[in-house]
């Protein structure tokens, strides 16, 4: 399958790690998405000792989701979230006390290529993108109201009385 811009469209899914602050706080942060392969292979590797070393994080701070109507229950016993609870993913991850802040990793300013298993990141000029460019939520909506329209119309034609008219016999 390909998505709009010609790339290959493959499953997968993001990386949280838990990060202990030097004042004893915690911040949740997405190191980037994996595609399913890499992600699995992650899943299933142990996990690695906590290490004391400090390490520095460029990214910016986000908010959880809410929970739409047809977005499927998280499986925290699993390590599936569908949507980002984050006070679900704090306790999946250990932090109970307080739900820790949440922090999306950038990628580095350089161009540097990707090493192979490690989470693609997005850069920062990439949040301020808007993927619904006017234009084309104009288009949306335009075929959208001429589809009811022509529905609408489609309908009343169907259910409509047929007409009866009476000729009166011509009498010679």
């Amino acid at each position: 399958m390909q998505d709009t811009k010609g790339g290959r469209v493959s499953s997968g899914g993001y990386i949280y790690q838990l990060f202990q602050r030097q004042n004893g706080t915690s911040v949740m942060v997405n190191r980037g998405w994996l595609p399913k392969a890499d992600m699995e292979a992650h899943r299933d590797a142990a996990p690695s000792p906590a290490s004391s070393k400090v390490e520095t994080i460029v990214g910016l701070l986000v908010q959880g989701e809410e929970e739409k109507t047809f977005s499927p229950p998280n499986e925290p016993e699993k390590r599936h979230f569908f949507w980002l609870n984050q006070p679900q993913l704090a306790h999946a991850m250990g932090a109970t006390e307080y739900v820790p802040v949440l922090v999306d990793q950038v990628a580095p300013d350089d161009d540097t290529e990707r090493p192979a298993g490690e989470p693609c990141r997005k850069a920062k000029q990439n949040y301020l993108e808007f993927y619904m460019t006017p234009w084309k939520h104009a288009t949306y909506a335009g075929i959208w109201f001429t589809l009811a329209i022509l529905g609408t119309g489609m309908v009343v034609t169907r259910f409509r009385p047929a007409v009866t008219r009476r000729v009166k016999p011509v009498h010679r």
